[in-house]
This record gives structure tokens, sequence and C-alpha cells, in this order.
């Protein structure tokens, strides 16, 4: 109990006794027919002190004297009335004791001063005492010496207790002092964790998006998931904090549960660690779309719950159940993870979600975690109103059950067909295939599941023989199969992929089984969301790749965002991961920094890191909006901290902050983010889909896979049948920046095409397969898809040494490329005038240099370089292009182009590097270079 509690309390006991003691005395008056006013006199005084301290009047210590004033007053009246001392002193002690609850030792003096004017009163005054009588004069002495001795006692109890409470208050004291302390810690290790986990989950994000062997790209996924694991831990010890200080906090804000329910399917994807096992998702699509609570939390739970699933899970497989009941304010969301791992007995049921707990620490000790993720889960359940329930049997597996009310903010369905009576879906799955009863079964339902849901007329063939009678009398709009089924018929599924959609649901390293281009790809886990967008003819395919977020699903190649951080590092990481959406990134490494360019230089938003030598992100944040100007006050400004303790988002948002975004960035997150606040104008949504019939992507790496955007209004003459302009207009940016590209490409052409020629001949398959690389992403980036796909295999073929299928399939690739070359030498969109001016205009295009500036340069006479300074642009070219630095090297080359070697301009021959630079082929670039050495 507080201390004011314990004082109201105090007070009460007081004010019963005092009236109990009031109500003798004023009996005792009556009855000894003593003055009549003596009784109304102490009824008026308990009355007048239990009104002041119902009413709190005054401060307690104020109400305690005024009480004890009024007691001892009645004492004395109704003593002076008395016939003797003895009947007072009982009164007095009673009284004494009284007083003393108050816990004042001060307040003892009153009842003394009471007691010495009363012994003074009646044995000199009224001489009631006579203290010649031996037996009257003993007893008198005894009852006075006992009422000080009780005063005394009363008063030390108090002195003692006043004492040990202000050695309490000064314990009390010192134990926040450590609690501020350690929430202090607790922030600065936070920031100082975070940080290298942001740059080592960041940069592994980046690294993973290149084209890798097996080996390495295992590898980097490794040090990636060791990145998140640790980051999971840090997560878990600042919850275990937060609930431990009674700080935990619920954000309730509007969110998308569809981007909710992406992102979990994901980072379980993600976290199998290699695991051979079936993760299986049964997702309610009529789960409303826009529902009111705390989504981060909820996040949390759930992916603490299939962490645990996966961790004691080896063989078998790991279902999650997402559906909800309807209630009167919302849904009950309902949340089950059932795993065919090790199992629970019920003695360690019992102690699950205790802290530091895990059920079976010996046979699960080759696992990671330090026993928190339950309580901490069953702690936020709890915290948002719901309830979490496991049932479990040793060797059977666990199931979890999350119960979690919502409010709905809009109740449109996650997932719906749009004309459900235009399909009509085959579905053959041997579910013999699976090793486990448990698997089939789940498999099974959750399909039977999502065909009732979706209200589709299919069928679910046992085998193959009775899915080819039923194609022969039916006609099929999608049929879905899996590896397995399709290397059964493989001859027979590559001809329906002619008249229907066949959708092959695979695990991503079994791409590779499938070479048929007009085949569809749907990576596991398997869930409604991808079924609704393939049936809706969309084909936008969530996140396919463990190790990825879905992405690309707009760009904002207009948008200019300022980031500021201390950490070279955090900004090479937010710049990779700002990439996909084409958005134009500057750096700031202090605040300070970040002052000066926001003067020169006008940005869409500022992402802002928190803590920061000299000017923190807060202090910067206020200096920019104390600027004059609508601008710097409205400019968004997005927090980007390490310090992710419970309650920064509020801090942040209440300093004045749009947005809040934690490290490490989860890339759902940071698109979320750029959502909210890019200007609308500004974003450019593209349709994320495949070429024909062909894979279904969810990224937009350069694999040779890459997604295609509806074809509408034709801007070039090219023909379609060899050129995707509308994916060439996308990756380009523009109509402009893509007819430019077309003509870059053209004039480098040839060059190209007699270098890789060259190295085939030469059998150096190493630069061979490098430069057969840069023509699968540049015919890609002008939409030339068929060749790209030809430069894919064989890139793929060099990388494992297969010789036989280079030598068999390359005469083919470079008949395509020179047709490539002649058609678009012939177009007139690219060559619209005379050569000369075209080559003109070409001179002046650089890339990642202003026309301004080049314009400018060469309004003065080449100066003529020395031995020195050629070895030094040398040298930094070949640094730049090691480090695949584009920028450094356009730049490295606009400065050759105003000098002069040997008295030769560079202007033509840095015009040639331009173009290589600007179809990625940074290897040609480099030898052009390296070749003035040679210059006679």
């Amino acid at each position: 109990m507080s201390q004011v509690g314990v004082r109201i309390k105090t007070e009460r006991h007081v004010m019963l006794f005092y009236c109990f003691y009031c109500v003798l005395l004023t009996i005792v008056t009556i009855h000894g027919r003593w003055p009549v006013w003596l009784a109304v006199v102490m009824d008026m005084s308990w009355i007048i002190g239990l009104v002041m301290q119902l009413a709190g009047f005054r401060d307690y210590q104020f109400r305690a004297y005024f009480t004890a004033v009024l007691m001892q007053s009645n004492l004395v009246m109704w003593s002076v009335c008395a016939a003797s001392l003895t009947t007072t002193m009982p009164v007095l002690a009673a009284l004494t004791v009284a007083i003393g609850l108050y816990g004042i030792p001060e307040m003892i003096y009153i009842s003394a001063a009471c007691a010495t004017f009363l012994n003074c009163y009646h044995i000199l005054i009224a001489h009631t005492v006579d203290l010649g009588a031996g037996n009257m004069a003993a007893q008198t002495i005894m009852e006075v010496v006992s009422v000080y001795l009780i005063a005394y006692v009363i008063y030390s109890l108090n002195k003692k207790q006043l004492l040990d409470s202000r050695k309490q208050l000064d314990v009390i004291e010192s134990l926040k002092d450590a609690e501020r302390s350690k929430d202090d810690f607790l922030a600065n290790i936070s920031h100082e964790i975070r940080t290298p986990i942001n740059t080592i989950c960041g940069m592994s994000e980046i690294v993973l998006r290149e084209d890798l062997n097996d080996t390495v790209r295992s590898d980097v996924f490794s040090i990636q998931t060791a990145g998140r694991s640790l980051l999971s831990i840090v997560s878990d010890v600042l919850d275990f904090s937060e609930l431990q200080s009674g700080k935990m906090s619920l954000a309730q804000e509007n969110y998308n549960i569809t981007s909710t329910v992406n992102d979990l399917i994901n980072m379980a994807a993600a976290r199998r660690s290699g695991k051979k096992i079936e993760l299986v998702v049964d997702c309610d699509a009529g789960l409303p779309s826009g529902l009111y609570g705390d989504e981060q939390k909820i996040r949390r739970v759930i992916m603490n719950l299939v962490d645990n699933a996966l961790k004691f899970t080896a063989e078998g497989g790991v279902s999650i159940v997402i559906s909800c009941r309807r209630t009167d304010y919302g849904i009950n969301l309902i949340i089950c993870v059932k795993d065919t791992g090790l199992g629970i007995n019920e003695e360690c049921q019992e102690k699950l979600f205790t802290r530091f707990n895990q059920a079976d620490a010996r046979r699960n000790r080759q696992e990671s975690g330090i026993g928190l993720g339950l309580a901490i889960s069953q702690a936020m359940v709890d915290k948002m109103g719901g309830f979490i329930m496991v049932s479990s049997k040793p060797g059977r597996g666990s199931e979890f059950q999350v119960v979690i009310p919502q409010k709905v903010t809009d109740d449109t369905p996650i997932a719906a067909v749009r004309d459900p009576k235009r399909l009509h879906v085959a579905v053959y799955i041997d579910m013999e295939q699976f090793d486990r009863v448990e698997i089939r079964d789940e498999y099974g339902r959750i399909i039977q599941h999502m065909i009732n849901q979706l209200n589709v007329k299919s069928h679910f063939c046992q085998n193959l023989a009775e899915l080819k009678q039923r194609a022969e009398r039916e006609i099929y709009t999608h049929i879905f199969i899996s590896i397995a089924e399709y290397e059964e018929g493989r001859e027979f599924f590559d001809q329906m992929s002619e008249v229907s959609r066949v959708i092959v649901i695979i695990d991503r390293e079994d791409e590779a089984r499938i070479l048929n281009t007009r085949i569809l790809r749907l990576y596991k886990p398997l869930f409604v969301l991808p079924i609704v967008m393939l049936l809706n003819e969309d084909r936008i395919i969530p996140n396919d790749r463990g190790n990825e977020s879905p992405r690309g699903g707009f760009i904002a190649p207009d948008t200019n965002v300022l980031a500021v951080d201390d950490s070279r590092m955090n900004l090479r990481v937010l710049e990779g991961l700002l990439e996909p959406y084409k958005i134009k990134m500057s750096a700031a490494a202090s605040g300070a920094e970040a002052l000066e360019k926001i003067e020169t230089m006008k940005y869409d938003f500022i992402f802002m890191d928190h803590m920061m030598p000299e000017m923190d992100g807060i202090e910067t944040m206020r200096r920019i909006r104390q600027k004059q100007g609508n601008y710097f006050k409205n400019i968004p400004i997005i927090a980007l901290t390490a310090n992710a303790i419970g309650g920064m988002r509020e801090v942040f948002l209440a300093e004045g902050f749009q947005d809040f975004m934690a490290k490490p960035i989860e890339l759902s997150v940071l698109e979320r983010v750029l959502k909210r606040n890019l200007p609308q104008e500004k974003i450019r949504c593209i349709q994320k889909s495949s070429p024909g019939h062909g894979t279904a992507q969810s990224g937009t790496e350069h694999d040779g896979t890459e997604p295609v955007t509806k074809r509408t209004e034709q801007h070039t003459d090219l023909p379609k049948d060899y050129f995707n302009e509308q994916m060439g207009i996308h990756y380009c940016g523009g109509v402009e920046n893509y007819i430019e590209v077309l003509q870059l490409t053209s004039r480098g052409g040839q060059e190209n095409k007699e270098a890789i020629q060259r190295y085939y001949d030469m059998q150096d398959w190493k630069n061979y397969t490098i430069y057969v690389h840069a023509l699968k992403s540049s015919m890609l980036n002008i939409g030339a898809e068929h060749l790209s796909a030809m430069a894919k295999e064989l890139e793929y073929a060099g990388k494992r040494n297969d010789t036989a299928y280079i030598y068999s399939r390359h005469d083919s690739m470079m008949d395509e490329y020179a047709r490539m070359l002649r058609i678009m030498r012939e177009s007139r969109t690219i060559y619209p005038e005379p050569e000369g001016e075209i080559e003109s205009k070409l001179n002046i295009m650089q890339v990642g240099q202003p026309k301004e500036g080049y314009e400018e340069g060469h309004k003065h006479k080449e100066k003529e370089l020395d031995s020195m300074q050629l070895e030094q642009y040398i040298s930094e070219f070949e640094e730049a292009a090691f480090a695949l630095d584009e920028e450094a090297m356009a730049k490295l080359a606009g400065d050759l182009m105003r000098h002069s070697w040997r008295g030769q301009p560079l202007k033509e021959t840095m015009d040639i590097v331009m173009r290589k630079i600007s179809m990625s082929d940074y290897i040609s670039a480099s030898e052009v270079i390296l070749r003035l050495k040679d210059w006679g």
C-alpha cells in the first residue's frame, strides 16, 4: 500500500477510537450529572475532527496535530470535573496510544504536557490527591509514571519507525536511480548492438540480391540468419525489462492485416534454417483488411510461437492457421501454430510461461534462446486482453492457440476472386510424397478450405490419369501441381501450359528443374493471397524467397531523400535498401551537415538517426523546424534509430517526427514508411508479373526472370515479338530514358558482340561468363527478354563449367544478338536523325553528371595529362570498377573527357567508356581505360 493509503487508514482508526472514547466520556458526564455543555463540547470536537479528515482539510500533519489537541482539550475539561486523578490517568494513557498511531514522535509532547498539567491541577489546586495517604500516593505515582513511560515508549517507537522509513526511502530512491541507470544502459546498449546488427542484416540483404554461387549465397544467408537471431535476443531482453518495470504500453493504430500476414510468412520461411520441414499456412480469406490495435506486438507474439515451433521440429512440418471470429467490438483474431516436433509433457507445460525457462533444458541445449519468448508473449497477449492456450504430448508435437480482440476499421476481405464463374481449376497434388500423415492431412485440409472460401469451380484429381481424362473433356483455366507431379508428366504439362495456366508449387532450390518459361512457379509456403492474385490474373506473387520481403510494388524515381547518420555503413545499407525503389538518396554524416544540405536542395523527406555525436537527431530536427518557411516546417522527418526500447515511437512522434523506423530495418516496415510519406504524385505503381506464362516472381532482380508490365501503348517501332517495350520503359524510368539506353546499347553492341566471340574463341570461360552476364542484364533493361534468357542459360553454364552446353547454344545466341542489333539499327525511333547528330547527342550524354557540367567543361581547351596523372586515373577507375561504383567511374570518365593524352583528345574514347558504363559493362570500360597506356 502507498504511503498516502497508509495515512488515510491511520486517520480512520484514530477517529474511530476518538469517537468511541467521546461517547464513553459523554455517558460518564451524563451519569455524574456534570454540566451539559461538557458533553456537547466533546461531541462537537470529534465531529469537527471527522469532517476535517473526510474533507482532506490541509495536510496530514496539520490534521494530526489538530485532532491531538482536540483530544487532550476534551480530556482536560473532563478531568477538571472528575473527582480524582486516578480516573483520568487510564483515559490519558489510551489517548496517548491513539495519538502515537499517527507516527509523529513530537506529538507525544502534547500528551506529556497534558499529563503534567493534570497532575499539577489535581495535586496543587483541586487537592484530590492526598500524598500523605500511603496507598493512594503509591497508586497515583504508579499511574502517573505509567503514563509517562507509555509516552516515552511510543515516542521511541515512532522515532525508530521514522528513521526506518527514511532509510527505506533512501533505499527506494537508490533503487529508482538504479532503475533509471538500467533504462539508460538498455537504451544505449540497444543502440550500440542494433547498429552493427543493422549493418550485418542490411549488407547481407544487399549481397543476396547479387548473382552468387550456391555456397556463397548459403554462407551469406547464414550470416543474415545469425544477425536476426541476435536481434531477437536483444528484443527479448528489452521487452523483459519493460515487463518488469511495468512500462509496457500498447501502440493503438490502424494496420493492414494483409501486410502482417505476408511479413509473418516471409519471416517464418526465412527462419527454417535450412531444415527440410514443410511450412503450411492456412489464412482465412475473409479476414478484415483493416484492424485497429498494436500490430507490432501481435507480430512479435506470433513469431515467438513460430520460432519455437521451428526450433524444436526436426522433421515433418509447422502449420500456421490465421482466422477470426466476429464479435460486437470487432473480431477475435485467432492464430494457431502447430508443429510435429518434440512435444511437451504435462509437468513442463505448467512452467512453460515462466521467465528464463525452457521446457527441457537438457534435451534442447543445442537450441538458442534465453527462455523469455513465451513469458513475454503471454504478458503481451494479456495486455491486449487476449489469452494463450497450449496442448501437447511428448513425441507428437505441440499446438499453441492465441486469441486477441481487435477492432475493425476496414471490413473488406483480404482476398476475393473477382469473377469466380469464369474460372475452372484443377488441383493435382500427390499427398503420398509427404512422409508424415500430419502433413498430408494439413495440406489436404487447407487446399479444401481455400477451394471452399474462393467459391471457384474446381476438381481435386487423385492421379495423373484422372487429370488427363478430365482435360480431354473440360477446359481448365488453371492447373495447380507440385514439382513431383510436373516431373511425372512433364510433356503433358508443357503442352497444357499453351492453353492453361499451369502453376507449379515449388521450393526455391528446385527452380532449376523447370526449364519451360511458360510454366508459372508458385513458391512455398502455399497460402491464399498469391492464389487469389493468380486467379485474378494480377500475378503479383508475394515474396517467394526466404531471405527477402515483398519488394518492387512501386518505384519513385523522381524522389529525393536525405539520410542523416554518423555511421557511413548505415548510410550504405539504407542506400542499398532504397535502390529497388529508384529513390535518389543524399547522405549527411552529422546534424550540422544535414542543416547545410537542406539549405541547398529540397528533399521529399528525411531519414534522421537519433543518437549522433555533437548534435543528435532530435536537436537537428528542432533546428530544421525553426528555419523560416513552410518547407522546413512541413517536410516529413522519419526517426531512424537503434534505440528500440518501449515507448520510443511515442517519444519521437511527440517530439515532432512524422514517423519512426527501428534498426535493423525490416524491409516490410521500410515499404510501409515509404508509402506513408512519399508524395502520392511521385509514386509509380508497377505490376509484378511474368513473361507470358513464365515464372511468377516477386522481385525486380535482373536474374532473367523479371516481371513484365502489361503491354499497352506502343512508344517505339520495335517489333513486339523481340522487345517488351513496357518492361524496358519500366527499368529505364521513362520513355525518353528508354530510347537513350536503346541508342547506347545499339552503338556499343557490335563491340560487345565481338568481345563475347573473342573470349569464346579463346575458351576464356571466366571472361566469357562475365560478358554473357552483362548481356543478360543489358538486354533485360531494354526488354529483349528472349535474348536475355538465352544469355542467362549460357551464364549458368559458364558458372558450372558446362562447356558442352556453351558449344551447343553459343551460335544461336550470337545469331539472336546480331538480329537484335540489326533491328535496332533499322529503327527510326532509335535513329530518327542523321548519324552525326545522334553521335553528337551521345557524346554529351553522361552517367551521373549533368549535361551542363559537360558543356561548361568543354569551353576550355583539353589539358594534357602526364604519366603520373594517367596512372592515378587508371588506379582510381580500377578501384571504382572493382567496387561496382558506377557513379565514381562516370565521374572519372567525365574528368578524362576534359583532358588529352599524348596530344590526342580523350573525348571520343571516354564516350565509349560512358556507353559501356551505362550498359553495366564495367570490365570492358576498364579495358578501354587500360589501353590508354599503349597509345603511341
